[in-house]
């Protein structure tokens, strides 16, 4: 199940929705090809402060499901650790649900997702999509934020330590510019646990909070373009802010 996150407005939104349903009606085998296709923005987290929750009335969580999402309470299951988070109006599930939300942007080469992965491997040369690290990569926090210092095609900060609701682990600002002509298909960056593998088709900024979450490490990913303007990043950083972990 590839989950290629690449940025546009409505019309390239909806035309890489589209490619992702007729994807998944196939297989949902991993490597198969299906492709779960969103928006992204442009915000970089404080690892050490976290700005006042989204208000909501909802008391449970609800589904993320396809396509419009009304403004609330939302929850994911990622390996066995339950997320929840709240959303205002203007968010969008992909076809593939359960696993992000997503904003389009409003202006061309913007937009804004917020995703939740588990990762398996990474790949050494994002262009390259047999590049999956042999013997795989370490199962630590430590193992996958390093990792991408050596990643060809990709530019990361230093790790950093942060704490999400009172889970940590290492952050790290990843941006990615390389041009798609160059490689094969997509611009291939890690594996997810479930076979998912997380690429891209555009120049795009991401913050990785990597966590250790109970032994089990998971990543919550923002993902956005330069151009998203900063009122929007705002609404990202906000919907962050508003995360709890269950284990």
């Amino acid at each position: 199940m590839d989950r290629a996150i690449w940025i546009g407005t409505r019309a390239a939104l909806t035309w890489a929705l589209s490619l992702a349903i007729a994807g998944c009606a196939a297989t949902v085998a991993p490597g198969s090809g299906d492709q779960s296709t969103m928006s992204t923005a442009d915000v970089t987290p404080d690892a050490t402060a976290r700005t006042t929750p989204l208000a909501t009335a909802n008391t449970t969580p609800a589904s993320v499901g396809v396509g419009p999402l009304p403004a609330g309470l939302y929850g994911v299951d990622i390996g066995g650790v339950q997320f929840t988070f709240t959303i205002p109006d203007g968010w969008v599930g992909p076809p593939v649900p359960g696993f992000a939300v997503v904003k389009e942007g409003p202006t061309d080469e913007s937009g804004m997702i917020l995703s939740f992965w588990s990762p398996a491997n990474f790949y050494a040369d994002v262009c390259d999509n047999t590049s999956l690290l042999d013997p795989a990569l370490g199962p630590t926090v430590g193992d996958f934020a390093g990792a991408f210092a050596t990643q060809s095609g990709t530019e990361a900060t230093d790790p950093t330590p942060i704490t999400v609701d009172g889970f940590h682990g290492e952050q790290v600002e990843l941006r990615v510019r390389t041009d798609v002509a160059d490689c094969q298909d997509s611009i291939w960056l890690w594996l997810d646990k479930d076979g998912g593998r997380r690429s891209t088709e555009s120049d795009e900024d991401n913050v990785l909070s990597i966590l250790d979450v109970d032994g089990d490490r998971v990543v919550i990913l923002e993902t956005y373009s330069p151009t998203t303007p900063e009122e929007e990043r705002a609404e990202l950083r906000m919907i962050f802010d508003s995360i709890q972990i269950e284990p």
